[in-house]
């Protein structure tokens, strides 16, 4: 997703200001961390244990680990354990009336992962704990991460967006304008015009009720498939 784009669309639909670009891609940039909490960059890192070394360095950019797969007592040889249950079709796996079977065998093969799988903990986003600490070399840890999404490595846009959310991505840029003009007329005093008082007090809370539509929008938005 271009940056001109996002700028070019912003400035179709708010056209009494005169941001220059500069100005415009910070507040676009604080939209797209906004926008990074409901649709993060899913990145994965390989880690390979050291033998009673419990702890590992992740990658600068890694932001919250979701998921640690490791199998420190060795990985399940099958995926599937199965109750013993005789049916009248023998290629026929479930009854088609009795689909608890199907749920008993998700519970047992759950149960049976859980036993072998490791622990972990992420620590100061920086590192990751393993447990119980590795007995051998050269098992693969695999890490899923969230992070923030990034202008790329030539500054001209966010590669890692899809162009289908970019009316998502204008409306949070809208709403981050309109956050400034909430706070800006929230410091203007009252003044009197001739016999008149004039009160800006009432637009600050319209400005928020906008920002709330706006972002729930493109919520809305960013959930769809």
């Amino acid at each position: 997703m271009l940056l001109a784009t996002i700028r070019e669309r912003f400035r179709d639909r708010v056209t009494n200001t005169t941001y220059t670009d500069a100005v415009l891609d910070r507040l676009i940039a604080s939209a797209v961390r906004y926008y990074s909490r409901f649709a993060p960059r899913i990145g994965t890192q390989t880690i390979t244990t050291v033998k009673d070394q419990s702890t590992y360095s992740l990658e600068d950019d890694v932001g919250v680990v979701s998921d640690v797969e490791w199998w420190p007592f060795g990985k399940p040889v099958s995926t599937e354990i199965t109750s013993p249950v005789i049916y009248s079709e023998p290629a026929q796996k479930y009854a088609s009336h009795a689909p608890a079977d199907r749920l008993i065998d998700t519970i047992n093969r759950m149960g049976a992962e859980n036993t072998l799988r490791g622990e972990w903990e992420q620590r100061n986003r920086t590192s990751l704990i393993l447990y119980p600490t590795p007995e051998a070399d050269d098992l693969t840890v695999t890490v899923t991460y969230t992070h923030d999404h990034a202008l790329n490595v030539a500054g001209t846009g966010y590669d890692t967006i899809p162009d289908r959310h970019l009316d998502a991505v204008v409306n949070l840029t809208i709403a981050e304008h309109l956050a400034i003009c909430a706070t800006d007329r929230a410091n203007e005093p009252d003044y009197t015009a001739g016999f008149s008082k004039i009160t800006k007090r009432h637009l600050p809370a319209a400005l928020r009720r906008e920002v709330n539509i706006l972002r729930s929008v493109a919520r809305a938005a960013i959930s769809e498939p």
